[in-house]
């Protein structure tokens, strides 16, 4: 990796950006939707917003080339690594895009592939008789270039 700057700036760019979509799709929710705010649902509201703050927070950390933010803005992709429902639980976190490649098994098994802008979906409802499981391709491409840039860094600083 030739230039550790600007790949940390891009990639906690991208984080910044990814964060601030999320909470305006979630501010646009809320207007449509102020009983949402409620609840379970407003809880499992609450954690989405705090983690598109995470992302935003991780982001800013990797621009800053502060020492943590290689591994904040890891943890901020591995979470958004996983999809999942079955047994009536789902778990979805996106902060940026997603390019999702997976396997749905609730009526029979085929593969699928997904994309959007920044989106979550926490799920609990027993009646839900999804399943599916998908990896996050950009995230795991993220997830690899901050391993990357971490190594580099690390072998800058051995050589010093």
């Amino acid at each position: 990796m030739k230039n550790v700057n600007l790949i940390a700036k891009l990639i906690g760019g991208y984080q910044i950006a990814g964060g601030l979509i999320g909470i305006l799709f979630m501010l646009r929710e809320i207007v449509m939707n102020p009983n949402q705010l409620f609840g379970l649902f407003g809880v499992l509201f609450l954690v989405a917003f705090l983690l598109y703050i995470f992302s935003i927070f991780a982001g800013y950390k990797l621009i800053k080339l502060d020492e943590l933010g290689i591994h904040y803005s890891k943890i901020n992709q591995l979470l958004q690594l996983i999809f999942f429902a079955t047994l009536g639980c789902g778990y979805s976190f996106v902060s940026g895009f997603k390019f999702v490649i997976g396997i749905d098994a609730t009526t029979d098994v085929r593969l699928f592939y997904r994309y959007s802008l920044s989106d979550w979906r926490f799920m609990i409802n027993p009646s839900n008789e999804s399943n599916y499981f998908g990896i996050n391709i950009i995230a795991l491409i993220l997830v690899i270039l901050l391993e990357k840039l971490f190594r580099e860094i690390n072998s800058q600083d051995s050589t010093i």
